[in-house]
């Protein structure tokens, strides 16, 4: 690159020319300090302002780099074309090595790269998206939500974006919004088991119990072999007093999806013996009860339905009070 020809002469350019020379002997620090010294005198050269950005980039100090790349309006159209290849080449080299970083299972080290993205390019929004993973992936939830919700916000509806923001808004509670974007992405993507399982959560616990019956029907029929799915449309069928289907329910959840006949899930029996017995079906409830002991003889559950079918006491009798 040519010197300026303004501002810069004698001991200005023997400066820069010095710099360069500890900058290509690999003397990355005194060519800094060498550059930073020249900007200081010429604060207004294009080249200094050039090989500082290079150097800070270099050694990844994006807000320095960025506060001279963003004058390259200022600077005589040579000098802003190199200052854009320049902020070209560091944001894919920093793409690349985010990527690589993330596909070797070192997030942290992606997401420092992809949050330099973020400083060097704040207006790029599937930098923001990449970087909204990495910080979800080493457990940061509260600033990840805060930028997924940004960018559904402003117009960013990919699944990408849509279904981390549903999951994220699903565990910390914000079930509307998790609803919400689920129906979104949705409606623009079609069902798939994952929001389907939201958006059925997310009813119940807003509960819109009538809605959550269907949509629990729906992941049921997406995922026909998933216990916990039976189980929670299973128990949702019991609060609303719904205890024929809720019993066809649980009976599959128990013994069809699981034909060895073995009691792998101990809650889906509970709530099995627990219908069978307020449906006054006690040899049934009895026998489900039984199972469980088998399993954990100190299941007070259990053996409290045990000793209220031996007494002979139904749900009539005030048992289920």
């Amino acid at each position: 690159m040519i010197l300026a020809a303004v501002g810069v002469a004698g001991c200005g350019a023997s400066q820069l020319h010095r710099a360069r020379t500890e900058l290509r002997a690999g003397r990355v620090a005194e060519a800094r300090s060498a550059i930073e010294a020249f900007v200081e005198e010429y604060p207004h050269d294009p080249d200094g302002a050039y090989w500082l950005a290079r150097i800070a980039s270099s050694q990844n100090d994006m807000a320095t780099a960025r506060a001279l790349m963003d004058r390259s309006e200022d600077l005589p159209i040579s000098h802003r074309n190199h200052m854009w290849r320049l902020r070209q080449d560091v944001s894919r080299r920093l793409h690349n090595e985010a990527i690589a970083a993330w596909e070797n299972g070192d997030v942290e080290v992606s997401l420092e790269h992809w949050a330099d993205l973020r400083l060097l390019e704040p207006d790029e929004l599937e930098y923001r998206r990449w970087w909204s993973y990495a910080a979800l992936a080493t457990g940061d939830t509260s600033e990840a939500y805060g930028h997924l919700i940004e960018l559904a916000v402003t117009g960013h509806h990919g699944v990408e974006v849509l279904d981390p923001l549903a999951a994220v808004a699903l565990a910390r509670g914000d079930w509307a919004r998790a609803h919400d974007q689920v129906v979104r992405a949705i409606a623009s993507h079609g069902p798939s088991p994952f929001r389907l399982r939201v958006r059925a959560t997310a009813l119940e616990r807003m509960e819109r119990l009538p809605e959550a019956i269907v949509a629990f029907e729906a992941a049921v029929a997406a995922e026909p072999q998933a216990r916990d799915l039976h189980l929670a449309l299973g128990r949702l069928l019991m609060r609303t007093g719904d205890l024929e289907p809720a019993t066809a329910v649980l009976v599959r959840a128990a013994e069809e999806i699981d034909p060895a006949g073995e009691i792998r899930d101990a809650e889906v029996w509970t709530y099995l013996g627990e219908c069978q017995f307020q449906l006054g079906r006690l040899e049934e409830a009895r026998s489900t009860f039984e199972r469980l002991t088998e399993l954990d003889s100190t299941d007070a559950v259990a053996r409290g339905y045990l000793d209220i079918i031996a007494q002979g006491r139904g749900v009539d009798d005030g048992a289920g009070d």
